[in-house]
């Protein structure tokens, strides 16, 4: 089953997530860093790129990686 990472709250921790990743060849997919303006949006259920349209680029990036993915031969 193909499958793929995103890491939330991207920027706070340490990059145990980030080597466990490269050492077994996972795919990142996308980050969502750790801000408090997303999470407000979140809160109220907006969708955060009506309100962060800089975001949309990588949340395409996830679909098209999952949509490409679930492809077959």
């Amino acid at each position: 089953v193909p499958f793929g990472l995103i890491i939330n709250k991207a920027g706070i921790g340490n990059q145990e997530m980030y080597k466990f990743r490269q050492e077994n060849h996972i795919d990142l997919l996308a980050e969502i860093p750790f801000r408090r303006d997303l999470a407000a949006v979140y809160a109220t259920g907006e969708i955060w790129v009506d309100r962060f349209p800089e975001m949309r680029e990588s949340f395409a990036g996830v679909l098209s990686k999952v949509m490409l993915s679930g492809r077959t031969a």
